[in-house]
């Protein structure tokens, strides 16, 4: 069987979706709050919101997980259930490559907040520069990777 099609792309099948929302994690657990009408919106309590105009979100919390490594977590979930719920493999051991959609990487707030904290403002600087020369600064490997596209998804083939 071929892995490609006549114009090259990779032959892809679905064989097992994972949902993990504001709702819950699991398919059961979202069908199950949507159906009595529940909704996943509440106050976000991640981040600190003065000066924000919206103060209520659908946002994913697991107050134990670092928040660094909060879209790896998901994904872990969302993917040990597509595994379970194809039949084919078992969570941590599927036969074949696994391809994912997950949004890609950005710092989160505690990062952000530590990156402009880290050095003192420069004349004309805004705070976006200032973390990036902060980043330069730091030379932090395991930061730097965390915040690359892709790294949740390698992380979780791996």
């Amino acid at each position: 069987m071929a892995l490609r099609d006549k114009r090259d792309r990779p032959v892809v099948a679905v064989t097992g979706m994972g949902v993990v929302s504001s709702l819950g994690t699991g398919l059961e657990d979202n069908w199950t709050a949507l159906v009595a009408g529940r909704s996943g919106i509440k106050e976000i309590t991640r981040f600190p919101t003065t000066h924000l105009r919206t103060t209520f979100a659908g946002t994913v919390d697991f107050p134990e997980v670092d928040p660094r490594d909060l879209k790896l977590t998901i994904g872990e979930l969302a993917i040990d259930e597509a595994v379970r719920r194809s039949g084919i493999g078992k969570p941590g051991d599927f036969p074949g490559p696994l391809f994912t959609a997950i949004p890609p990487v950005e710092l989160g707030w505690p990062a952000r907040r530590r990156l402009y904290e880290a050095v003192g403002p420069e004349a004309g600087e805004d705070a976006y520069d200032r973390m990036c020369r902060a980043a330069g600064q730091a030379n932090d490997r395991e930061e730097f990777e965390r915040s690359m596209y892709g790294y949740v998804s390698e992380k979780l083939a791996d």
